[in-house]
């Protein structure tokens, strides 16, 4: 993607970013973990083109530093902690972080939201840790995809029991979820359903789900966004870097021209 592009995107997300904060609402853009940057020594190099450029994601992540998004870059800290976690935090069946490293995500996402809005929220965890050669839920969508015969390989998966302790002292602020299938990872983790007093996620601005009601999805089209932006504490854009073409899937564009309509 050209880079004026990007930082035209990035520009806009500020704009939002600043509005949001003099009407009491956070934004916050969350760089996912991505299979091809945490495995990048598994590809064989005929198919590692030659670099000339930043990529998009180094580019949106530079920008986004020097303008002062509100930004986490989990695709860089995953890559770090992957010789030294004690669970797999991204597994080589998988196209998403593992179910464990979803966890891993929200409690970094929990406390960097604590951090910005200066309030203490309930952290779920896992209680009753299991562990086992057999993945459940997308710890191995790909390779169930790919449909072979005998297993590509033989992993060992952590899985756990969500909870939170709750207290007088903390504060469920209400929360929109906007990204792509890596956000599905915390949903199936139950964690917006303990940090949040209610939630929805849109699903690539496409489809709706909302938390505390069965995950069916509700079209976007035809819904006042606006309106349930206006109820929210804060909203989180969860984004790959493959996905960084369409970095919020329509939602910074028009979030940009409701806030700014006589801006060009």
């Amino acid at each position: 993607v050209p880079y004026d592009t990007i930082h035209t995107k990035m520009v806009k997300l500020k704009a939002i970013q600043d509005t949001f904060a003099h009407l009491g609402k956070t934004l916050v853009l969350v760089h996912t973990a991505c299979k091809s940057y945490y495995y990048a020594d598994c590809i064989p190099d005929k198919f590692i083109p030659k670099r000339k450029q930043q990529t998009n994601f180094e580019t949106c992540l530079r920008i986004g530093d020097s303008i002062g998004i509100n930004q986490i870059d989990m695709n860089t800290w995953f890559c770090k902690m992957r010789d030294t976690s004690k669970e797999l935090l991204y597994t080589k069946q998988g196209i998403h972080w593992s179910m464990y490293g979803g966890m891993v995500a929200a409690d970094s996402l929990i406390k960097y939201i604590e951090h910005l809005r200066q309030i203490k929220m309930p952290h779920p965890y896992w209680r009753n840790i299991e562990h086992t050669t057999h993945a459940r839920l997308t710890d191995n969508d790909i390779a169930a995809a790919m449909n072979f015969i005998w297993p590509i390989t033989t992993e060992t998966f952590a899985y756990g029991e969500t909870a939170c302790t709750v207290d007088s002292t903390m504060t469920k602020p209400s929360a929109i979820y906007i990204g792509d299938s890596f956000t599905w990872t915390l949903v199936n983790n139950f964690v917006f359903d303990f940090a949040n007093s209610n939630w929805e996620f849109w699903f690539y601005m496409k489809e709706r789900y909302i938390g505390g009601t069965p995950m069916l999805p509700r079209p976007m089209d035809k819904y006042n966004w606006q309106s349930a932006i206006d109820k929210t504490d804060y909203v989180v854009l969860f984004y790959t870097a493959p996905q960084i073409p369409k970095l919020g899937s329509g939602f910074i564009e028009a979030a940009y021209d409701h806030y700014f309509p006589t801006k060009k």
